[in-house]
């Protein structure tokens, strides 16, 4: 089962490395946490402060995942 999971955020991971490149645009969405009022907290907190995980969230390339 743990195996499951690591493969899945492995395909997760991998998969938004390919959408970040081809995707025209998809780097505006690094600037956009900021003033998302769903995400600006947590953003903002992993940018600024030495914390690697926050409500499951955690930085990859500073697109959450």
């Amino acid at each position: 089962m743990k195996n499951k999971m690591v493969d899945s955020l492995s395909l997760y991971v991998t998969l938004l490395s390919i959408i970040s490149v081809e995707v025209t645009g998809f780097e505006r969405l690094k600037k956009k946490y900021e003033s998302c009022s769903e995400f600006r907290e947590v953003y903002m907190t992993l940018r600024d402060e030495n914390i690697h995980i926050i409500n499951g969230y955690h930085p990859h390339e500073w697109y959450l995942i």
